[in-house]
Order: structure tokens, then C-alpha cells, then sequence
């Protein structure tokens, strides 16, 4: 097992997409471990302070991304992430659920932590 940080960015040059970085435990097929929620950010972390878009989130077993409390509950707190249903593969396509339309994202890098 290993604990890494995926990083995926969005497959279509969009300004408002920003990178996703996500802290995972994966096995030695790649699939994710355990049930428990999976932390992460939607942004670069390194540019935090300049005014960007950062923003944390919880991503659940289900796929449930959760932007927590300080978002609308009616519309803009939660999502949809199909990271969990395959193993975890550079350049593997995700789907983001969020709002009107579904945002297609790539898994660019994957960095062991430990």
C-alpha cells in the first residue's frame, strides 16, 4: 500500500477549471483503500495567498464531493466524482458532476507521499 496525492486537471481549457489534488491510500493494483473520506483541494495550493481559487473538500466512498459549509446546500456544497469505481492511473478520465453540465478531468501525476 502506498499513500500518494493525485493530481487531475481538466481535459478542456476552461479558465474557471482549476487542478485537483486529492490524498488517497492505494493498494498495489492502484484501487483505492478502505471506506473512509478522502481529503482535498480544488486549486494550486502554492498560489493560495495570491487570490485564487482554492478550496477544500471531503470526497466520500461514494463519490460525494462535499465543498462543506460555506457553499449553498441547494447548489453549489455538493458534487460528483467517479474516482473510486477503477484503479488510479496516469492519464485515466474522470468525470466531475457539478452544476449544469458534467466536467470532464485527467489524472496527470501521481506522487507517493510515503
Amino acid at each position: 500500500m502506498k499513500y500518494v496525492r493525485i493530481t487531475i486537471e481538466p481535459t478542456a481549457d476552461v479558465q474557471s477549471l482549476t487542478p485537483i489534488l486529492i490524498d488517497a491510500i492505494i493498494d498495489d493494483a492502484n484501487n483505492i483503500v478502505g471506506v473512509h473520506p478522502l481529503f482535498g483541494v480544488q486549486g494550486d495550493p502554492e498560489r493560495r495567498r495570491s487570490g485564487e481559487r482554492f478550496e477544500p473538500f471531503v470526497l466520500d466512498v461514494t463519490g460525494l464531493l462535499d465543498w462543506g459549509d460555506g457553499f449553498d446546500p441547494t447548489n453549489d456544497r455538493y458534487g460528483k466524482l467517479d474516482l473510486h469505481n477503477r484503479p488510479v492511473a496516469i492519464g485515466r478520465i474522470l468525470t466531475l458532476n457539478y452544476g449544469a453540465r458534467p466536467e470532464q478531468y485527467r489524472i496527470v501525476q501521481i506522487t507517493t507521499l510515503l
